[in-house]
């Protein structure tokens, strides 16, 4: 959740959902309940009451877990919503350079020479993204399968957050 906010991913007002969920299932303290009351006038405090909640987890910022995780999410949802972007692709490869970009996203970027013999120049434009979002795709549910085992629960849950962004 931390590296949610500090990326910028999550706003005040998503951190407020999160609590009352947490509160909800009567597992949170002080902290949580700060962080559920949070107002547009107390909003400054956010990043405070998140450091308060996470100071009995071991954390540092960018930890590769939550930063893979957390492109995960980014991805599944541009990548089910691709249809509203003009490039898709290279939204994808922003949110891939927002983490550095970890080494098993490589091979479908277009920044990236391909590594297995396939020669892009020899291949139309279309067929050369036809071929990248197979590979982006193949991505997504390779890591999907990895970290969620509820695929369609998370796309739903990515959708509810899009719409209040």
């Amino acid at each position: 959740m931390r590296y949610g906010f500090e990326k910028k991913w999550l706003r005040w007002r998503d951190l407020i959902g999160i609590a009352d969920a947490f509160l909800a299932s009567a597992d949170g303290g002080f902290e949580t309940i700060e962080l559920a009351t949070l107002t547009k006038v107390t909003a400054w405090k956010a990043g405070e009451f998140l450091n308060g909640l996470c100071d009995d987890i071991v954390y540092e910022s960018g930890l590769p877990e939550s930063r893979h995780k957390w492109l995960l999410a980014a991805l599944l949802w541009l990548y089910e919503h691709s249809d509203h972007f003009d490039d898709p692709l290279a939204f994808a490869e922003d949110a891939v350079d927002d983490v550095d970009y970890p080494s098993d996203a490589l091979r479908w970027l277009r920044v990236q020479p391909p590594q297995d013999g396939y020669h892009p120049r020899e291949h139309s434009y279309e067929e050369n993204i036809e071929r990248l979002n197979s590979m982006w795709k193949d991505y997504l549910r390779s890591k999907a399968s990895s970290y969620l085992k509820n695929y369609e629960a998370i796309l739903n849950r990515s959708e509810q957050i899009a719409k209040r962004l």
